[in-house]
């Protein structure tokens, strides 16, 4: 233990270890405990002894507001034009053509949204357009789909918030991985 009293927890999200394990041998080997919150991530990150601890979702914060939602089949695709979701903008074009869906097409850049707003946003569409270079679901489509609204992961359309995702359940999967650390 670097701290005689406390556990060091590092915990990964996505882009700062995806592809980038072997690099960041010297920074996990100081860490008591290393858990990542996707599935992707955990598939790269089991040599080096991480746990999957899942994304809570705010269930207070987002929740279905079926009143806002548009009357017309409607999608929203949010992207980071710094990152390599660029290339994206493309394909959900495609899949909202194809799927008869009017898309918007969100910069977070340009126009950021803060995160009290967030659910607000979610909850005008039917759709939201994930991230589709990843497999996993980004926390944007699992707090999209605790709003109820449908998310669209290349050929599949996922429905419903998984459990594993409510900070109940989050929180057990936590007290599981540190009752096998300790």
């Amino acid at each position: 233990m670097l701290y005689k009293d406390k556990m060091v927890i590092l915990h990964y999200h996505g882009d700062d270890i995806r592809g980038l394990w072997g690099s960041k041998v010297d920074i996990i080997s100081r860490a008591d405990v290393v858990v990542v919150s996707t599935p992707d991530l955990f598939d790269e990150g089991k040599q080096y002894g991480a746990y999957y601890l899942p994304n809570p979702v705010n269930l207070d914060l987002f929740r279905p507001m079926e009143h806002l939602r548009s009357k017309h089949q409607s999608a929203i695709y949010i992207y980071d034009p710094s990152s390599w979701a660029l290339k994206d903008v493309d394909e959900a074009k495609m899949i909202a053509r194809d799927m008869k869906l009017k898309l918007y097409i969100h910069d977070r850049h340009r126009r950021s949204i803060p995160y009290r707003y967030m659910p607000y946003i979610l909850n005008k569409f039917w759709y939201l357009i994930d991230k589709l270079s990843i497999h996993s679901l980004s926390l944007t489509a699992l707090e999209a789909l605790a709003c109820n609204v449908k998310v669209v992961k290349r050929e599949r359309i996922v429905e419903g918030l998984p459990r594993e995702h409510t900070p109940t359940e989050v929180l057990r999967i936590l007290l599981r991985i540190m009752s096998k650390v300790m």
